[in-house]
């Protein structure tokens, strides 16, 4: 991805996909929008250290779409999905980038 149009960090910053870590730890305490909120967790070997508690891990070296937008789906679904990484500047931008391609090649948006 020369273009930096094209790369999945400038794509999320310009379409406002990023959150502050309050707001997520907001989201996380409320039952209701916890209930509603899937976070995917896209680091790799550095999980190890610790994670959020609940999250799904998909790492972004082996990082499967389908199974991501599964989980989603599935009781109780989520409406929203929060990619966390170790800097949010890379993976979690690039798997939120290839889900929602995902999506759309499934004609799912």
């Amino acid at each position: 991805m020369a273009n930096p149009q094209e790369d999945p960090y400038y794509w999320a910053q310009r379409n406002g996909l990023y959150m502050k870590q309050e707001e997520l730890v907001a989201l996380l305490r409320d039952p209701v929008t916890r209930a509603q909120t899937l976070v995917v967790d896209t680091r790799d070997d550095d999980r190890g250290g610790g994670h959020i508690a609940g999250s799904l891990h998909a790492a972004d070296g082996s990082f499967d779409a389908a199974a991501v937008h599964a989980t989603a789906a599935a009781p109780p679904r989520a409406t929203r999905v929060v990619f966390h990484c170790m800097e949010s500047a890379r993976r979690g931008p690039r798997c939120a980038y290839r889900l929602k391609e995902y999506l759309i090649e499934q004609r799912i948006v």
